[in-house]
C-alpha cells in the first residue's frame, strides 16, 4: 500500500471513478469506498479519507481485504495475517472473515497456528516439503493428527524437558533490580539462573518487550541496575551490552533482526567480523574463515539452504530464524534473549528451536523468552514471569503454570 494516500485512493489504486475531464472524481471515490467498508464492522473500520500511514496494522488489513473485494473477487487467500496482530487486532479479523463467508466469499487461510485454523476453517490441507499429505475435515480431526502428517511423524516430546531450578546450587547470571522507564515499565525485580528458560508473557503494551530492550541499551532506562554474574554492569548501548555478552533477538526480524540485501554467510557472520578478519588489517575480512565458519554453522544448526552465498531472504521463516540465532551465538554469548522466536514458523522447526533453546540453556547460556503464545512459553519455560500495564504481575514456576493463571495476571486480575 501507499503509506501517504488516502484508504480510498489505496482500495481503488489504479482503478479510481474519473470525471469528463479525466480528473479523479473524489465524491464517487468516498462514495464507492464506504459502501465497502460498510462491511466492516466500527470501530476498527478506517474512514475512506483517512491517511493509510495513520492507521493500525489490523486497520491496514481491512483496507487490504476491501481492495479485493472492490475487484469482485470470489476467492480470497490470506498468508499468516495474524503474525503482527494484538489479541484484539486477531479477534476484529476473525470477525471479518466470518462477515466475508456471510456474504459468500470463500477464504483460503494459511498459518501455522493450529487454534486459529480449528477456529476458522472447515477443511484443512496440510503440506509437508512442497506436497500435499492430506485434506481433513477440522470436526473429524484434532491437533495432534495435524502436527503428526505436518512432521511426518509422532512428536511425543514436542517441548524438550524442563530443569529444575529448585536445585539451590544454580548460580544467578543476571540480576536486575528496579528497572524502571517512564511510561513504559517500573520497578522490574527478577533474576535468571543458571541452566534454566526465564519466560516473559502479557499482552501487547505490557512492557515485556521493552524491558529487554532497555537491559540490552536498546531504548534507555530512566533508573535501575543491571547484574552480570553478580557484577554490576552499565549498559547504555547495544554495543556494550555485546561486551559484556548479552544478546537480544528481535520479534520483527525482517526488519530489525536481517540484512535482506546480503547473503547468508554475511548474516552469518556480520556480529563478529574480528572473528573472521585478518589479525594485522582488522577491517580486512578473511574469506576462507568467513566460508568456513558459515558452513559449521550451517551444519549445527541444521540451516536448510543450497548455498550460503544465496539471499538472505530466499530462506523459509524458520530457516531466517535460525541463521538469526546462529549469528549471535557465533559472538559466545552470556546470555540471549529471544523475542517471540517462533514467529511465522512452522510445527517442524519449531521443535527443533525448541530443543536448540534447552540445549543453550544446559550449556550455561543464560535464556530468556519472550512470547505472546500460551502453549510455547508454558511447554519451554521453567518460570514465567507474568507482565500488567508494565509491572511483574507474577512469577510462576512450573507446577503452578496455566493459561487461566497467566490470562489472569496479563489483565490484571487478583486471585482471590
Amino acid at each position: 500500500m501507499c503509506e501517504h494516500m488516502s484508504v480510498a485512493e489505496n482500495i481503488f489504486m489504479g482503478r479510481m471513478p474519473t470525471n469528463k475531464f479525466g480528473m479523479v472524481n473524489k465524491n464517487l471515490l468516498i462514495k464507492k469506498s464506504d459502501e465497502i467498508l460498510k462491511l466492516f464492522k466500527e470501530p476498527s473500520r478506517p474512514k475512506p479519507n483517512k491517511i493509510i500511514g495513520e492507521l493500525s496494522i489490523s486497520q491496514k488489513q481491512i483496507v487490504e481485504i476491501a481492495r479485493a473485494i472492490s475487484l469482485n473477487c470470489k476467492i480470497i487467500i490470506l498468508d499468516e495475517p495474524t503474525s503482527s496482530l494484538t489479541e484484539s487486532e486477531t479477534e476484529i479479523l476473525f470477525e471479518i472473515i466470518e462477515n466475508l463467508k456471510n456474504n459468500n466469499i470463500s477464504v483460503i487461510y494459511i498459518s501455522h497456528r493450529l487454534s486459529e485454523i480449528f477456529k476458522l476453517c472447515e477443511k484443512i490441507t496440510i503440506m509437508k516439503d512442497g506436497e500435499v499429505i492430506d485434506t481433513l475435515e477440522a470436526e473429524d480431526t484434532n491437533e495432534k493428527e495435524v502436527v503428526n502428517k505436518m512432521v511426518g511423524r509422532d512428536i511425543k516430546n514436542f517441548f524438550p524437558e524442563k530443569a529444575n531450578i529448585e536445585d539451590n546450587g544454580r548460580n544467578v547470571i543476571l540480576r536486575v533490580e528496579n528497572l524502571s522507564r517512564d511510561g513504559y515499565f517500573k520497578d522490574v525485580n527478577f533474576a535468571l539462573y543458571d541452566g534454566e528458560i526465564l519466560g516473559f508473557s502479557g499482552l501487547t503494551g505490557s512492557g515485556r518487550s521493552e524491558v529487554a530492550r532497555a537491559i540490552c541499551g536498546i531504548d534507555r532506562k530512566n533508573s535501575g541496575n543491571i547484574f552480570i554474574n553478580n557484577n554490576k554492569v552499565a549498559i547504555n548501548s547495544y554495543s556494550k551490552s555485546m561486551k559484556y555478552g548479552l544478546v537480544y533477538l528481535t520479534e520483527n526480524r525482517k526488519e530489525d533482526g536481517l540484512f535482506l540485501g546480503l547473503d547468508i554467510k554475511r548474516n552469518l557472520t556480520v556480529s563478529g567480523l574480528e572473528k573472521i578478519s585478518n589479525k594485522r588489517l582488522l577491517l580486512w575480512v578473511n574469506s576462507r574463515k568467513e566460508i568456513a565458519s558459515s558452513k559449521k554453522m550451517v551444519k549445527d544448526l541444521d540451516i536448510r539452504l543450497s548455498s550460503i552465498n544465496q539471499k538472505i531472504n530466499s530462506l523459509s521463516g524458520g530457516n531466517q530464524q535460525k541463521v538469526i540465532v546462529a549469528r549471535w551465538l557465533f559472538v559466545d554469548p552470556k546470555i540471549i534473549i529471544l523475542d517471540e522466536p517462533t514467529k511465522g514458523i512452522d510445527v517442524k522447526t519449531k521443535a527443533e528451536i525448541y530443543s536448540l533453546i534447552r540445549q543453550l540453556a544446559d550449556n550455561g547460556i543464560g535464556t530468556i523468552i519472550i512470547s505472546s503464545e500460551l502453549p510455547e512459553i508454558i511447554g519451554l519455560c521453567d518460570r514465567i514471569i507474568v507482565m500488567h500495564e508494565g509491572e511483574i504481575a507474577g512469577i510462576l514456576k512450573d507446577k503452578e503454570q496455566s493459561e487461566a493463571k497467566i490470562v489472569a495476571l496479563a489483565s490484571g486480575i487478583k486471585e482471590k
